[in-house]
């Protein structure tokens, strides 16, 4: 039995170069959001990479969209034996890493709980899904597909309130991971220069690294 192609493989799961692939993409986002397991967080990160594949074909050749693919298959690879030598999450603290995250507003401190979070994720998810539908565009973007843009704002959006409102080091870094690969995507379909796809994707391999030496070092 022969291997799949890569455009084999895109023919097959071209029904989720769409908005059904957008709705799974903000699912795995809830997912690392709220499950509190770093597992199922990793797990949810390397499903949002190979669906953000079918994306990137839609506006890369489709080696380089399978490449954007490796680079993330390698970045969840890094955050899986980082976590796993750090034994992450076997206990309440990483050297106060984890655990309740507190916002100081002036002079109060908002403990920020579960029920905060998806308030603030359902309002983020609510105000992109009515620009999408109002046809607001992004700056430079002009004539991108309405599905690519949704993805891309609502992805950032959840991977920067990731990291402002999760109490753990890891699924933090999760959320710069995820609003990196959001950018990858809108860059690639405003200016897809090579030089510029091989500088994000060493950044974002360079942010994996990073992250598993803190998460062994707070472990320390």
């Amino acid at each position: 039995m022969s291997v799949p192609t890569i455009f084999e493989w895109l023919e097959r799961f071209a029904f989720l170069q769409s908005m059904s692939g957008v709705f799974l993409l903000v699912g795995l986002a809830v997912l690392l959001f709220f499950v509190p397991d770093w597992r199922v967080g990793l797990l949810a990160l390397l499903g949002q990479y190979l669906l953000l594949g079918l994306l990137f074909a839609e506006v890369l050749a489709p080696r380089l969209a399978a490449v954007k693919v490796l680079v993330g298959l390698f970045v969840c690879l890094v955050l899986y034996v980082s976590a796993r030598q750090a034994a992450w999450g076997r206990d309440s603290g990483a050297g106060g890493l984890s655990g309740p995250r507190r916002l100081r507003v002036g002079t109060a401190e908002v403990v920020v709980s579960a029920p905060l979070r998806l308030f603030v994720a359902a309002v983020w998810v609510v105000l992109a899904f009515s620009l999408g539908a109002n046809g607001v565009q992004l700056p430079g973007a002009a004539g991108a597909a309405p599905h690519l843009l949704l993805a891309v704002v609502t992805l950032g959006g959840l991977g920067l309130l990731i990291l402002a409102l999760s109490g753990d080091l890891l699924r933090a870094g999760m959320g710069v991971l995820l609003a990196l690969a959001a950018f990858d995507l809108f860059y690639s379909g405003v200016e897809p220069a090579l030089a510029m796809l091989i500088g994000l994707g060493v950044l974002s391999l360079l942010v994996a690294v990073a992250l598993g030496y803190v998460v062994q070092a707070a472990r320390v």
